[in-house]
């Protein structure tokens, strides 16, 4: 069996490090290591790992300057000694048979990325799982149509859950963007553009755990100019292929649905409510990718209300007044129960 390197990126992370850790020493197999990138931790993580490792040669430790997730994961791949490269966040966990049913599947397929299923759990509660629903082999083109057009009911757009073959990776020079948000879908996007087939595994072997307090979860208000600079690497990465024409359904869709999440995060972030709504009426985001908006196929009453909004340069007062009545609902259900 080829040698694992499994990469686990940290940064404060000493409440979920050791089930993390733990996670993968105790895997059916042994051919793998443990790379863990502390980004400059300010807690307990250094002690907690060190008492961890300390009588088990197959993990790395390494403390880097704090300089965000995706320039971790990049030094992870630079000293990992294995020819396979597998991701886990500090606060996930795997499943114990992970490592073994990633790498027989890659023996079997010898495509350069497979790919599982994954469970996302708040606290100890499961709230939805990344289906897959059968084993089989995709090419990268159509992996990459179904992450843009259904970018939050597959597992495509995350590097959880999957094994990457580390030749293929350094031999395309990819890498991912340090960015801290959204940096695993344009990862994948290099691997899926770049890959002839990619193979689906039908196991759920990584669990997703919801942490309110990472990074990815806290409100940024550069939001919009990291949204911008997504779209524009996307869109440049795919027209090199290309592909633009026969990927524009899919493009449109992960655009407005990315806008829209900007805005259900401005309204219903701490921030001041006329703040917000002034900030996002103001939105650049709207007016630059006006046509694919309001070209998106997403035809839910929520959609049609942000398209109407956009189309009427409505969407200060639109947002006001849907802000208001979801408060209502949900204050009147509360009272229901």
């Amino acid at each position: 069996m080829e040698l694992i390197s499994v990469i686990i990126p940290i940064y404060n992370g000493e409440k979920y490090i050791a089930r993390c850790i733990k996670s993968i020493i105790n895997q059916t197999i042994n051919n793998f290591e443990i790379v863990v990138i502390d980004d400059g931790s300010t807690d307990n993580t250094r002690s907690i790992v060190e008492k961890l490792i300390r009588n088990d040669s197959r993990v790395k430790y390494k403390f880097i300057e704090n300089s965000g997730p995706g320039s971790a994961r990049n030094e992870g791949i630079k000293i990992a000694n294995g020819n396979l490269l597998c991701f886990v966040d500090a606060d996930d966990f795997i499943t114990q048979d992970m490592l073994e049913v990633l790498s027989n599947a890659y023996m079997n397929y010898k495509t350069n990325v497979i790919i599982s299923k994954i469970k996302i759990s708040d606290q100890n509660n499961v709230i939805f799982n990344k289906s897959l629903n059968v084993e089989k082999t995709l090419t990268g083109k159509e992996v990459v149509k179904s992450m843009l057009y259904e970018s939050s009911t597959t597992g495509y757009t995350f590097t959880h859950g999957k094994l990457y073959n580390k030749k293929f990776i350094t031999d395309n020079n990819i890498k991912f963007e340090n960015i801290n948000y959204s940096e695993d879908m344009l990862f994948n996007l290099d691997v899926y553009l770049n890959s002839k087939e990619v193979t689906l595994v039908d196991n759920e072997l990584y669990c997703y755990f919801i942490n309110n307090n990472s990074i990815t979860r806290k409100y940024d208000s550069h939001k919009e100019e990291k949204l911008d600079y997504i779209f524009e690497k996307m869109l440049y990465k795919i027209e090199r292929r290309n592909l633009i024409n026969e990927l524009d359904i899919s493009i449109n869709s992960y655009i407005f649905r990315a806008f829209y999440c900007f805005l259900y995060d401005e309204i219903y972030s701490d921030c001041d409510l006329k703040k917000q709504l002034r900030k996002v009426n103001s939105s650049f985001i709207a007016d630059k990718y006006r046509t694919r908006i309001l070209s998106s196929k997403n035809k839910d009453l929520k959609s049609k209300l942000v398209k109407f909004s956009v189309k009427c340069n409505a969407l200060s007062l639109t947002l006001r007044v849907y802000y208001h009545i979801s408060k209502l609902i949900k204050g009147m259900k509360s009272i229901e129960h």
